[in-house]
């Protein structure tokens, strides 16, 4: 079975994802952290914001050699979060290559298995076929202040800025935008707690599992 979790950052998903996984006894994928541990990788080689529009072909040759250990990659978490992480990984999920490299990845890891996956194009592109589709959104004050305590970080405004360049990013690349499924079941986060959001969830997978 395949569980599909798509929606907007700072809005809970991958908490959830998590949480959900571990209560239903699923395996949990984070997409985000593959594209984190790729934009990892390259920064470790020298390859950053500044300079990674002039480097195509060694990107290409790095995540071509990179290992991506999916069961390390919470264990990094803290390193993988970095801004300067986050900013690359969002540039370099429009390159081809690397989308390509990580539905590898992905669809690799969910052969034969039962799986709780996240990111922003689970359930329109990489998993179509997914069981259940979530897609997850929140108001983007209660974002912005999610953001800023993960941070922990007083800066409002920065953290808003940050979350809108990355919506208006998500939604407008070429390839593989956040998108809504038409059949994804839509989960708010802004007004309900963590429980009360998992609960939502099971419910939901529980009927389908009948």
């Amino acid at each position: 079975m395949i569980i599909a979790i798509d929606g907007y950052s700072a809005t809970g998903k991958s908490t959830l994802a998590d949480l959900l996984a571990k209560k239903i006894g699923f395996k949990h994928l984070n997409s985000g952290l593959v594209f984190r541990a790729i934009s990892y990788n390259l920064i470790t080689n020298g390859i950053d914001n500044s300079n990674f529009h002039d480097n195509f072909e060694r990107i290409k040759e790095l995540t071509r050699q990179f290992h991506i250990d999916l069961e390390e990659l919470e264990n990094n978490i803290l390193k993988l979060k970095a801004r300067e992480v986050s900013e690359l990984g969002t540039q370099i999920a429009k390159l081809p290559f690397i989308r390509e490299r990580v539905t590898e990845v992905l669809r690799s890891a969910a052969t034969n298995s039962n799986i709780v996956v996240e990111g922003r194009d689970i359930g329109t592109v990489l998993f179509p076929q997914a069981d259940i589709k979530f897609f997850f959104k929140a108001d983007t004050t209660i974002r912005a202040n999610r953001l800023g305590r993960e941070r922990n970080s007083t800066d409002f405004e920065s953290m808003k800025m940050e979350i809108e360049t990355r919506d208006r990013e998500d939604e407008t690349r070429e390839i593989s935008p956040l998108k809504r499924a038409d059949d994804a079941i839509d989960i708010d986060t802004s007004h309900i707690t963590v429980e009360e959001t998992l609960e939502l969830l099971e419910r939901f997978v529980n009927e389908i599992k009948r």
